[in-house]
């Protein structure tokens, strides 16, 4: 199964709440205390999920090397891998290696279909 998940930043969330689009958002509060009309940038991800032998579901973000948990419902999934790209976004604020590592490995993936083959 492959879906798109959508991380909102605090401004372009206000905005869709208010029923704006993301380049109309609402002014926020910066860490000086001055008013910040410019919104971050709605980042999208495609994220692959599978479900194991046991039942668990295992999500992945092809885009963010390595960047993968798992949860026991697709809510709780869903969570867990917000997190896991948020944390996976600090580190490459930070870490060049991770970066090139993104570069190098990460592919966006394109969905063609499930089959089911009897041998």
């Amino acid at each position: 199964m492959t879906f798109e998940f959508c991380l909102h930043a605090d401004a372009s969330h206000q905005a869709m709440q208010a029923g704006l689009r993301p380049q109309e958002s609402l002014p926020s509060l910066g860490s000086c205390g001055k008013i910040n009309y410019m919104a971050k940038k709605l980042q999208q991800f495609k994220i692959i999920i599978e479900q194991d032998e046991d039942g668990y579901f295992v999500g992945s973000v092809p885009t963010l090397t390595g960047c993968h948990t798992q949860a026991k419902t697709l809510p709780e999934l869903k969570k867990r891998i917000r997190e896991a790209i948020l944390l996976c976004l600090e580190v490459a604020k930070t870490d060049l290696r991770y970066r090139k590592s993104i570069r190098a490995f990460s592919y966006e993936p394109s969905f063609v279909g499930l089959e089911m083959i009897k041998v």
